[in-house]
Parts: C-alpha cells; sequence; structure tokens
C-alpha cells in the first residue's frame, strides 16, 4: 500500500492554549478545554498594562501638586 501524505489543520484557543481537531466543519463556538466563548480572540493585555501606567502616572502629578513640587 503507498504512503499519502495527509496534512490537517487544528485549533488552538487563545486563553488556554489547548489544540485540538475538530471534529465538525464548522468553527466551535467554545473551547473544549476551559469552554470560554472567546477562544479565537486574544487577550487585551497590552490594553490593561496601558491603563496601569496612566493611574501611575496620575498619581504622581496628585502627589506633586500636594507637596508643591517635593517628594
Amino acid at each position: 500500500m503507498p504512503k499519502t501524505a495527509t496534512t490537517v489543520s487544528g485549533l488552538r484557543c487563545e486563553r488556554c492554549n489547548h489544540e485540538w481537531i475538530p471534529k465538525q466543519v464548522a468553527l466551535p463556538h467554545t473551547c473544549p478545554h476551559c469552554r470560554s466563548p472567546y477562544w479565537d480572540r486574544p487577550r487585551q493585555r497590552v490594553h490593561r498594562t496601558l491603563k496601569e501606567r496612566t493611574r501611575v502616572e496620575s498619581r504622581e502629578i496628585a502627589i506633586g501638586r500636594e507637596t508643591g513640587g517635593v517628594r
């Protein structure tokens, strides 16, 4: 029997990094491992760090105003 090359495409959850081969042609609604409905969307961690940075800068400005610019 001759050997043939087969290509199988799988899916990966952006939340838990679980990889699987789908049983159906349609995309699943949730990840089979973590059950997240957002399995195909990356997390927005960069956005959170920018918010944290602005909070820290606003605290420094507020402290500067209270102390007259001297820490």
